[in-house]
């Protein structure tokens, strides 16, 4: 898969601030301030009704207005803007509106105290592909997914708080990249361009959206609310809210909100897996909304799309091998059988012992103590309520305590 890398502003969008769509979305880890809890867009006077019962007026009378003034003035909730590609069109939307990506991000970054990032997930779901005539899982097959590694930090794994699998990648091939070609990367998979070449309008998805949106800068210098072409975000957590799967003011994980629609994955916490599963989450949450149960043929679902998607066209970008232990670009992690010393491990007597593992330069184990927590409880499992909260107090606590004990939860 490869994609145009030219970015320009967009005439039409580009003098829209995306704050003024989006409002404030909520953190999934640690942040340096506090963030207000959104809240559900309240409903408008627009039905959830089948579209055989539904006034459709005529693909003529069309809004001349940008889609993002045009949401925001008719205050549109995120389930129905979702669901205006599947069945039950916006009265008078834009037709620009159907020309949209669903672009969705996920980041993964290393929790020891550095925070850089390690993997990049990318979904693409794009309005021309889906048809409303179709079951929603035959349009979520349309999906393309991009999983990026950064080679200067792959070889950080977390292991603690959020610990992932980024060798689990189900959905496509990952990619290696260098931290000069990931932002080429991003650029190409936000710049789709019309048969007119004006940029495609973009509806931005994500999990927690900020604080991906936020890391992307601080590493890349890459600010995608500036980009011109996103015209609207649409926040999981924000539309499990809307559906009533998870109450006001709390935060679900994707875990959860996967777990209210049948739906079961081992290997979370990858970027690659995380941003497809957030893609899928929105659409069955959204659908969620007007048949009110979820599809008991989602896990089945999910097993064909793991099928289907990596036999899609790949990312021309980035390498396919690269081993995170010598940097080879001719084996992987598990063949390799290089001789490896660490200096620091090696004077160490408490590290003594992993020495040959790696190398100096990617010596992780002064980082790993200054991260690491008393633990007198032996707690295992972090508290998920925790780990999931924007205040940075509950999440650096988060290993203090189990979920069933945890005194916020409690009193929320």
């Amino acid at each position: 898969m490869s994609f145009t890398a030219v970015i320009s502003p967009c005439p039409v969008h580009s003098y829209i601030p995306l704050s003024t769509v989006c409002g404030s979305r909520m953190n999934r880890r640690t942040s340096t301030k506090t963030k207000k809890i959104p809240t559900a867009t309240p409903a408008t006077q627009h039905p959830y009704t089948k579209l055989t019962d539904m006034q459709v007026p005529p693909r003529t009378s069309r809004s001349a207005l940008p889609i993002p003034v045009f949401l925001k003035m008719k205050n549109y909730t995120q389930a129905e803007i979702v669901l205006h590609f599947f069945g039950q069109p916006i009265p008078y939307a834009p037709q620009a509106l159907e020309d949209a990506l669903f672009i969705g991000l996920d980041v993964e970054w290393y929790e020891s105290g550095s925070g850089d990032i390690t993997e990049i997930g990318i979904s693409i779901l794009d309005a021309r592909d889906l048809d409303s005539k179709k079951s929603i899982w035959e349009n979520i097959e349309n999906l393309q997914a991009v999983h990026a590694r950064i080679k200067s930090n792959a070889h950080m794994l977390n292991t603690k708080k959020c610990p992932g699998r980024p060798d689990k990648f189900h959905f496509g091939e990952t990619r290696f990249v260098s931290m000069e070609e990931a932002p080429e990367a991003l650029k190409e998979a936000f710049s789709h361009r019309s048969e007119r070449g004006s940029l495609r309008p973009v509806i931005f998805v994500g999990h927690a959206v900020d604080n991906d949106i936020e890391q992307i800068k601080d590493n890349f210098g890459i600010d995608l609310k500036e980009l011109g072409n996103i015209v609207t975000t649409i926040d999981s957590q924000v539309l499990a809210v809307e559906a009533k799967i998870e109450k006001e003011g709390v935060l679900i994980s994707l875990k959860n909100l996967l777990k209210a629609h049948g739906i079961e994955e081992e290997f979370l916490h990858t970027g690659g897996n995380d941003i497809v599963y957030t893609m899928i989450a929105i659409v069955l949450t959204a659908s969620f909304l007007v048949h009110r149960q979820s599809h008991a043929s989602n896990q089945a679902g999910v097993a064909r799309l793991k099928e289907i998607l990596p036999q899609k066209p790949q990312p021309s970008w980035g390498i396919g091998t690269f081993c995170i232990r010598c940097d080879a670009t001719t084996h992987s992690v598990d063949d390799c059988r290089e001789m490896m010393k660490c200096d620091k491990c090696a004077a160490n007597p408490e590290d003594s012992h992993g020495a040959h593992s790696h190398s100096t330069h990617k010596c992780l184990a002064e980082a790993e103590r200054k991260s690491a927590k008393p633990d007198t409880r032996g707690v295992v499992v972090p508290c998920e309520a925790c780990v999931m909260n924007i205040d940075p107090t509950r999440w650096k606590r988060a290993n203090t305590h189990r979920t069933e004990d945890c005194f916020y939860a409690k009193m929320a």
